[in-house]
């Protein structure tokens, strides 16, 4: 476990702006309770960048979020150089393998971002106070962020797996698979067993017991 206390803003509230869809406005609600919020609207990155430390970006749709990123690039070219500390880029949907490289491709090799693979792997923010665990892909020992953000969040400890970019990716896509494969399996069991009329909860939590070995 990494001892995050030492540092500067471990204790401290931060300014984070949120865009784009799905859940974003959801872990926004969430956040404000914790740290000083913007939600970006409209694609207003400029405002985004000048106003706050981290940006996250909700974007199920590929083309969506490359669309922000540039925009954000664009924000980032026009950030006040009176910014001390490096904008930190903050991407909370799954993507697909190299998508990471490819926006960091677009963002530019500039020293003034930092950017961090950060999926969140929740249906809806409920789950958010409860993750299995962290995810969090990076291309350096940048993460700290990451926990500075969700500390206050998390009830209980959250183990946080650190890995590369290309790692998080897929270790991402397959979650996103089994979880997928599991919801779908379970289903069909239910579905059998009212057919045969069975009891379905004795059999369903007999199969979570046999699976959690």
């Amino acid at each position: 476990m990494v001892d995050f206390s030492p540092l500067p803003w471990y204790n401290e509230s931060m300014r984070i702006a949120v865009s784009g869809s799905g859940i974003a406005l959801q872990v926004a609600a969430v956040l404000a309770d914790y740290h000083d919020v913007i939600v970006v609207e409209n694609g207003d990155m400029l405002a985004a960048v000048q106003q706050t430390d981290v940006c996250l970006l909700f974007y199920p749709d590929h083309v969506d979020l490359l669309k922000a990123v540039t925009k954000l690039k664009e924000g980032l070219e026009l950030r006040d150089i009176r910014h001390s500390l490096a904008y930190q880029v903050i991407v909370c949907t799954p993507v697909g393998l190299g998508v990471m490289h490819e926006i960091h491709s677009t963002l530019g090799n500039r020293n003034e971002f930092k950017l961090i693979y950060n999926p969140l792997l929740v249906s809806n923010t409920d789950d958010l106070h409860h993750p299995p665990c962290v995810l969090i892909g990076t291309d350096d020992d940048n993460f700290c962020i990451v926990y500075s953000i969700w500390r206050k969040v998390f009830e209980g400890a959250s183990p946080m797996i650190v890995m590369s970019w290309e790692e998080a990716e897929m270790a991402s896509m397959l979650s996103v698979a089994y979880l997928k494969t599991v919801k779908k399996f379970l289903d069909d069991s239910e579905e059998m067993c009212e057919r045969a009329d069975v009891k379905a909860g004795r059999v369903l939590s007999f199969l979570g017991m046999v699976t959690s070995q």
